[in-house]
């Protein structure tokens, strides 16, 4: 079940080069599953370059009623899980990249990390002091890309940074 809360116009670049502009959903709402269906239900609303806010539902049986998260798909697939603002506040901002098969990479324990925004190096804000960490917050709001590089795991990751007034939104950082 999707649940539209506002839209905007988003161009995408196709694989022939040709672009394409598309009305896409800002927040979608996901009903989880145990065969991974949900999985593609997902990905197949998500479009590239833009933040989405997604609701995860979960059947009664799991005693847990959604999970919150923000979302962001590169044009290799790789998925940006990115939590600033969290739901309860005793609870760690995060984030965590996936590859285009799922597999985490990266995420906000590593030490051996460098997140730019629009070039500028912020090293791993997560590890941060507060203070560092509400510059990087501040900055990521108006940045038009997000670079996370690493040694390892794939690195470069690139992810285009519209729809960033999302980022505000409180998350499940669990």
């Amino acid at each position: 079940m999707v649940r539209i809360k506002s839209f905007m116009i988003g161009t995408l670049i196709g694989l022939n080069a040709l672009t394409q502009v598309q009305a896409f959903e800002k927040t979608i709402k996901v009903q989880w599953d145990d065969k991974g269906k949900f999985e593609q239900a997902l990905l197949s609303k998500v479009v590239i370059g833009h933040w989405t806010y997604v609701e995860l539902e979960y059947p009664e049986k799991y005693q847990k009623a959604s999970d919150k998260m923000l979302i962001n798909m590169n044009d290799k697939r790789a998925i940006l899980n990115l939590s600033l603002s969290c739901i309860e506040p005793d609870e760690k901002s995060k984030f965590v990249i996936e590859d285009h098969r799922g597999l985490d990479r990266l995420n906000a324990e590593q030490n051996d990390l460098d997140i730019a925004l629009d070039g500028q190096s912020y090293g791993n804000p997560f590890l941060q002091s507060a203070v560092e960490f509400e510059k990087f917050k501040q900055a990521i709001l108006s940045a038009k890309k997000i670079q996370f590089n690493a040694d390892a795991y794939g690195a470069p990751y690139h992810f285009v940074n519209r729809n960033a007034d999302l980022l505000l939104t409180p998350v499940t950082c669990s």
